[in-house]
């Protein structure tokens, strides 16, 4: 049986003077924003712990739910 490929997500991060979104696959970044670019490979527990540090929110656009971090 053919394995399905894991389905993208969406995530939009807000900052003080940036609103910026990243595409998730596999639990990793695959595509960003141009501010966010560094983040491309990294996992989404770094996303959120880094978000958290610097007191940006995430918003999950798939759920259309936000998280205060």
């Amino acid at each position: 049986m053919m394995r399905q490929p894991a389905a993208e997500s969406h995530i939009r991060i807000v900052g003080p003077n940036f609103v910026a979104g990243l595409v998730i696959k596999d639990d990793r970044a695959i595509h960003s924003a141009p501010i966010l670019g560094y983040m491309i490979g990294w996992p989404t527990e770094r996303i959120i712990a880094l978000a958290q540090r610097r007191g940006w929110t995430i918003e999950d656009e798939n759920e259309g739910s936000a998280h205060d971090h």
